[in-house]
């Protein structure tokens, strides 16, 4: 009894921390207890003119952690967003790992869905990856701030940022 009345009074305490009314668009991936160096992603998510920001898209994102593993259950490094009024989602996670058997540039995994739009999958990639070669980056060169390739800044305070505009496809 004493652990059914403490959920019902500690679950609004908990979504609260994580997500509040209004901010749907943000959401914490990886708190200070997970092992990694600390990564903020933001971005905007724009109609096919790649002008126009689209609210109420939902943005899926999921990685490894920082030996490159996926995590299962409640250990998978995911979250969802819906995109503000300005198109704009934002998550605070780690920076993954590349595979633990190499070969494979470390990624961030993204699902977009919503407005009639066809399912979009991709994934975000960093700038200066030893498994990204010239072909990536002549590849995603023409997509401009577009592009799934983003360098990563490091921030006063240590943490890692970058920022991944979608253009969304139809």
């Amino acid at each position: 009894m004493f652990r059914l009345l403490f959920d019902f009074w500690f679950l609004p305490f908990l979504f609260s921390a994580v997500f509040s009314v209004g901010e749907e668009w943000k959401t914490v991936i990886a708190d200070e207890n997970v092992k990694g160096e600390r990564m903020v992603v933001t971005g905007t998510v724009y109609e096919t003119d790649g002008k126009t920001p689209v609210e109420g898209i939902t943005v899926y994102v999921y990685h490894t952690d920082v030996k490159g593993i996926y995590g299962k259950g409640d250990d998978l490094l995911d979250g969802t967003m819906i995109t503000n009024s300005k198109g704009q989602y934002e998550y605070h996670t780690i920076k993954p790992g590349s595979y633990p058997e190499g070969g494979a540039p470390a990624h961030v995994h993204y699902k977009i869905t919503g407005k009639n739009y066809p399912e979009q999958w991709f994934e975000l990639r960093f700038t200066g990856d030893k498994y990204l070669g010239e072909s990536d980056y002549k590849k995603e060169k023409s997509k401009g701030s577009f592009s799934q390739i983003q360098k990563l800044e490091k921030g006063k305070d240590g943490v890692l940022r970058c920022k991944m505009d979608i253009r969304l496809e139809m």
